[in-house]
Order: structure tokens, then sequence, then C-alpha cells
């Protein structure tokens, strides 16, 4: 029997081909999108763990109300007139200083602007909850200085806190075993504090000549937002070596 018109073999042949092809794409694709959304779904289970684990260490304010004096006025003002974000030797990491006085101004101006809103208000009674609040935009405003610095801001926020005399937890930090809380408190003391009623001596003190080269890693696990990085105990800066770091201190103290 004759062919019809268009009935050629080797085009049908080649369609079939092709359908195969597209068919072959079509399974690899459904396959390839099955995938992707099995990743993404562990991903986002992983994520919501991550984030139960971590939320879980952020303690709960709780209803607090304490008095503002003149005693506290008074230590209030002095960590005002402080000149903030100093080098220390505080226990336990210690600070090796601002990074640049631009993150500077903006980490001093965090830590006095809850200053300056606690000292406007008359002595009486102030709540835990107003003062989180003052706590928590400072930390936002210094969301993008380096870690160090983040700490060594929440360092002084929590100082504010222990000065006023608050003793639950401020509901903005999560901390570790390496920051342990004294008894009956929710927050860890503030660097150079020894105890709830012995704060350090406002003015900072000097680094020492002699440092512990083998001090432990500086990151902190009481942090709101970033990622610990390591730092040692004196920085390299503008590829100093320590040696020469310590020459130099030495020059300067002798």
């Amino acid at each position: 029997m004759a062919a019809l018109v268009g009935d050629d073999p080797a085009e049908d042949s080649g369609s079939g081909w092709k359908a195969e092809i597209r068919r072959v794409i079509r399974s690899s694709m459904r396959t390839s999108s099955i995938v992707l959304c099995l990743i993404l779904l562990v991903a986002l289970g992983a994520a919501a763990a991550a984030w139960s684990r971590y939320s879980k260490t952020i303690q709960k304010q709780p209803d607090e109300i304490t008095t503002l004096d003149a005693e506290k006025r008074s230590r209030l003002l002095q960590l005002r007139a402080e000149e903030k974000f100093g080098e220390h030797d505080y226990p336990p990491l210690g600070y090796t200083g601002i990074a640049t006085p631009e993150e500077g101004a903006t980490a001093r101006a965090a830590v006095n602007n809850v200053l300056d809103s606690v000292l406007s208000r008359a002595n009486g009674p102030i709540a835990a909850r107003e003062v989180s609040a003052l706590i928590r935009q400072a930390m936002r405003s210094v969301n993008l200085l380096e870690t160090e610095d983040r700490d060594r801001t929440s360092d002084y926020l929590l100082e504010i806190w222990y000065i006023l005399g608050f003793k639950g937890a401020t509901g903005v930090f999560a901390h570790g075993s390496a920051f342990p809380v004294p008894a009956g408190y929710g927050e860890p003391l503030p660097p150079g504090w020894k105890s709830p009623d012995e704060p350090r001596s406002i003015g900072g003190r000097k680094r020492p000549l002699w440092v512990d080269f083998r001090r432990a890693d500086r990151s902190r696990s009481r942090r709101p937002l970033r990622v610990a990085r390591g730092h040692s105990a004196i920085p390299l800066i503008s590829g100093k070596s320590r040696i020469q770091y310590l020459f130099e201190r030495l020059g300067r103290e002798s």
C-alpha cells in the first residue's frame, strides 16, 4: 500500500526520540524539585531547632521595680562621665579597645543614651521593663560593630542594670556557663565587679605590661545577634608582633 503524504517513517522515529527526551527532562525536573523541597524543609527544621535552643537561653524579663535614688544617680553620673571603650584586663576576657574612632562614637552614644534617659527621670520608682527596652534599643544601634565591641557595649549596659539594683534578667541577652550568674540574680556580673555589692572603681584601669597570652577564646556566649569570633589577648595592630607591642608599652610607661 502506498504511504500517505506526510507518513515519513524517519520523521515518526525522530518524533518518538524527541518525546522520550522531553519525558526524561520532565521526570528529572520533578525529581530535582522534590529534592530541593526536602533540602529546604530540613534547613527550616534545623533553623527552627537552633532558634528554639537559643531562645531558651534568654531568660524572661521579670516585672521588677526598683528605686532611683541619690546614691545610684551619683554612680550613673560617674559612669556617664567615664571615657568608655578603652582597653582593660578585667576577667574573664579583657578588652583591647574600640576598633575605630567612628565605631567608638557609635558605641559610646548607645551607652550614654541609656544613661541620659535614666538620669532624666526624677528620683523614685523605675521599672525593669522600661530599662530593658532602652537596653534593647541600644544593642540594636551597635548591631553592625565588631563582636568584641558589641560585647563591651553589653557590659556597660549590664553595669547600668546592676547599679539600678535590678536582680532579674534583662530579657535581652543570652549567656553561657563561662559567665556565672550570682545567686538570686538573672545576669552575669559586669567586668570588674566582685559581687553585686562590690562594683568596680569607675574610671577604668590600665592593662598590665605582662599579660597571659594563653588567655582563652575571647568569644562570648551572651550575644543577642551575632556569631562569636576569637580574639588574642593583645591585638596584632598594623602587623605588629606581640614583642613589638610590649616594647612600645614599656617605652610609653617608662
